[in-house]
């Protein structure tokens, strides 16, 4: 088996000229920060796809809380009101220079609010509802290693990593390893990714990985393998996998 590292260094896109400021009444270090980490609008995708995300948000707190996003203030400049018990769709709309994820905004309340983020090819929206993708808190991430687990690399399949920092003017390198299903110590494949972000308050550091396959050195390819990623940093960050199947365009997300 051959070693060493691939380097995949990913290219931060200028998304504005200017960088918007946070709605007024919030700050990026009290609020409530969470992850969206894909949104779309009418994306198209391989093999004819058109991919949607649609966000429900429930206010479970017994008070107003406020909900604060990129596209909320593009069409209001000002947080969006979800009153207690109150359940509100927010509208996705298409992300500038064409990275996923989305960092929102909410006021501290007694209790998180609920999400559902769902993911949908709109060319074969008769045959599934789409996917749930994870909503998650930035108190929920870490800098300990993130597993994920049993990811297939079957033909008809294809898988892309995805790996998610919160806003942050400090990015950093994350070694992600690719283990034998059955020896956790058979090291397959390696590669470093470099996870930037830049200052915007609105968009995650972001890096994204194009197959598995392309980084296993061995010459023989099981199945399924595991994957291992391990921050370079004592920084938080969060990281999953889609699985998409190219005939049906379903997806299944594989996360920690």
């Amino acid at each position: 088996m051959r070693s060493g590292l691939i380097t995949i260094i990913f290219l931060s896109v200028s998304i504005f000229s200017a960088v918007p400021a946070l709605s007024q009444g919030f700050d990026e270090e009290e609020s409530e920060v969470y992850l969206l980490p894909v949104v779309a609008k009418e994306l198209p995708g391989a093999h004819g796809s058109i991919w949607q995300s649609e966000l429900v948000v429930a206010n479970n707190a017994s008070h107003t809380i406020f909900v604060d996003t990129l596209e909320i203030c593009f069409t209001l400049c000002t947080p969006k009101e979800f009153p207690a018990g109150s359940i509100r769709l927010i509208p996705t709309m298409p992300q500038p220079g064409g990275l996923p994820g989305l960092l929102l905004y909410t006021t501290h309340g007694a209790d998180a609010p609920t999400f559902n983020l769902r993911m949908q090819d709109l060319s074969r929206q008769a045959q599934t509802w789409g996917t749930q993708i994870p909503v998650v808190a930035r108190s929920e991430m870490s800098s300990a290693p993130i597993f994920l687990l049993n990811v297939p690399l079957t033909s008809g399949f294809r898988q892309t990593l995805r790996v998610y920092m919160p806003s942050t003017n400090e990015g950093m390198n994350v070694v992600v390893s690719v283990l034998h299903p059955q020896n956790e110590t058979v090291v397959l494949g390696q590669a470093v990714l470099s996870v930037d972000g830049g200052s915007h308050p609105y968009k995650p550091a972001y890096a994204q990985l194009d197959g598995v396959q392309s980084i296993i050195s061995s010459s023989e390819i099981p199945s399924t393998v595991n994957i291992k990623i391990v921050p370079e940093r004592d920084l938080p960050f969060w990281a999953f996998i889609s699985v998409t199947n190219n005939e049906t365009q379903h997806v299944t997300t594989i996360v920690p």
